[in-house]
């Protein structure tokens, strides 16, 4: 349907993106049409991840659409299901079908991700003590484990005592965006400018950076006072390797950003959409108290 209507569209009204442009409605027509005759012969399963980042009306407006393609796929005797994530925010009432609300059901996942990352404390009691805390205090947050989880190794590595590390995870915010906020404000003022600019980068790319990129980029501000990438590369801040790059990410972004595997290479992210939200709203102004708005802060 879609290639038979490109074609007919390319042959009346010539080349897509200058002359014409898909319509979302026709494309949701298209869509119908398809798996009304696809779905007699197979089963489909459509997969739709992280729905609430396409904005509060988008997603609203898509969970209609698909209750109603699985409602005109079954009257029409094709077999379809749609499976999709979102945040408890925009609110998503169905019709019909299974809802699944993660946090109720990851307590073994989180579990077991605390057991194989604290291997590197050898007593198995203490492993444990801290496996129940975490769990009871993550209320089903993985997100919030993932971020607590690392200082408590490094505490350990501290030579702290069990009762300590116990004292400060019940300190930890258990809201992620007062996490956030915390781990922010733990930055040295003289590394705040520096974290900033780090963050802008890794935010305002138009594609994740590559730790190589993102080496050069960092090399390169405003208020430099270098006449030539030379003398950039000769100074002392400029830094030499990409090893050295991911420790400076980990260190200035608090945990906040990761270093992902990407085709040949690796590229810096952060670590869940929420961290990018939380930025923008909050946490560039704390960086930099002159920023007056989110405008101000994007430029």
């Amino acid at each position: 349907e879609l290639v038979e209507n490109f074609k007919e569209k390319l042959r009346s009204q010539g080349e897509p993106g200058t002359k014409w442009r898909w319509h979302p409605g026709e494309l949701q027509t298209l869509l119908v049409a398809s798996l009304l005759k696809i779905g007699k012969t197979y089963t489909i399963r459509i997969f739709v991840d992280a729905l609430d980042e396409c904005g509060e009306e988008a997603a609203l407006e898509l969970v209609d659409y698909f209750q109603r393609l699985v409602s005109v796929s079954l009257a029409g005797g094709a077999s379809l299901s749609i499976c999709f994530s979102c945040r408890h925010y925009p609110i998503v009432t169905l019709e019909s079908g299974f809802e699944i609300c993660v946090e109720d059901e990851n307590r073994d996942d989180i579990e077991s991700y605390i057991q194989d990352t604290l291997q590197s404390i050898r007593d198995p009691t203490k492993i444990g003590i801290l496996r129940e805390l975490i769990t009871a205090r993550a209320s089903g947050s993985f997100q919030w484990v993932t971020l607590v989880v690392p200082m408590v190794s490094k505490l350990h590595r501290k030579g702290k005592s069990l009762p300590f590390i116990q004292s400060q995870i019940q300190k930890i915010p258990a809201e992620l965006n007062n996490l956030y906020r915390d781990l922010l404000q733990s930055i040295e003022e003289e590394n705040l400018p520096h974290s900033l600019q780090l963050m802008q980068w890794i935010y305002f790319a138009a594609s994740p950076l590559s730790l190589d990129e993102l080496r050069q980029a960092v090399a390169v501000g405003a208020n430099n006072p270098f006449k030539s990438f030379r003398e950039c590369r000769n100074s002392p801040e400029y830094v030499d390797t990409e090893e050295e790059m991911e420790l400076r990410v980990i260190d200035l972004c608090r945990g906040l950003a990761e270093i992902r595997k990407h085709k040949n290479g690796r590229v810096v992210q952060f670590i869940h959409q929420s961290v990018n939200d939380f930025l923008l709203q909050d946490g560039f102004q704390m960086l930099d108290s002159s920023f007056e708005s989110a405008d101000a802060i994007i430029g």
